[in-house]
């Protein structure tokens, strides 16, 4: 401050205030301080300091940069560190988070400005460093799920018959060793379904009879890229779509008399 004005406000200010005979002033630093702003720190900006104080935001900033920007307006806007106000624009502008987190673990209010600039400092950081474990190529979780059993998405292979199984036109499996016995193309043929030779029938067949029913299923052919049956059908269903000698001689092999027709 330099000037005619600068100098005549001095010695006013001195006359007023500071008393020779004790050698002491009577006012405090803080009135002082602000006298000397009120004559000569420019208005305007003053009072586009303070709205910017009640206007600002951590947001993405980092505590520690936050509370310089915040400090600079409180500077040029005149206000003191631990007036109420201040307090209350530092809770309107730092992250809700890390307010809530304060008002949580205590059970009485900070109102000293360097104490809760250095909690709001201390929670942000632990935050932050945090978030970094959790994003880190090598954090924590990463570790912790390495073992963890992923689904399998590969489709189960299809389940082959067994040997010596075979299912028919009419989805009947017969069993037995050697080669499977396709039914229907052997009564198109005239094979006998025993042993699968032309020229005689099951109930003529001089091999060993080796002739089993073991399941009976009617696959839907609409669902047969499925693998799924659809519906199932009784022997005696399969039985009736043999001719009548074919019936006579499957009769006679499971032990039993088909009634007169």
């Amino acid at each position: 401050m330099r000037g005619m004005n600068v100098q005549d406000w001095v010695q006013n200010y001195y006359d007023n205030h500071f008393n020779e005979l004790l050698e002491e002033w009577n006012v405090t630093w803080a009135l002082f301080k602000q006298a000397l702003n009120d004559a000569f720190l420019d208005r305007g900006r003053v009072l586009m300091a303070q709205e910017k104080l009640e206007a600002i935001q951590q947001g993405s900033d980092t505590a520690d940069d936050f509370f310089k920007k915040f400090e600079s307006l409180i500077t040029e806007a005149g206000y003191q560190k631990d007036s109420p106000f201040i307090i209350r624009m530092i809770e309107k502008a730092v992250n809700p988070r890390t307010i809530d987190q304060i008002y949580g673990s205590r059970k009485d209010r900070i109102e000293n400005y360097a104490e809760y600039k250095e909690t709001i400092i201390s929670i942000d950081e632990m935050w932050r460093r945090r978030q970094e474990q959790k994003r880190g190529p090598r954090g924590w979780n990463s570790w912790a799920n390495r073992d963890t059993p992923r689904p399998n998405s590969s489709k189960p292979s299809p389940t082959t018959a067994t040997q010596g199984d075979c299912k028919d036109g009419t989805g009947m499996t017969f069993g037995g060793a050697g080669r499977p016995m396709d039914l229907s193309k052997a009564k198109a043929e005239r094979r006998c379904f025993n042993c699968g030779q032309r020229g005689h029938m099951i109930r003529d067949c001089p091999q060993p009879k080796k002739f089993t029913v073991r399941q009976t299923v009617m696959a839907d052919p609409e669902s047969n890229d499925r693998g799924a049956p659809s519906k199932t059908t009784t022997v005696r269903q399969a039985f009736m779509d043999l001719g009548k000698e074919e019936r006579a001689a499957l009769a006679m092999e499971l032990g039993f008399v088909l009634p007169p027709q």
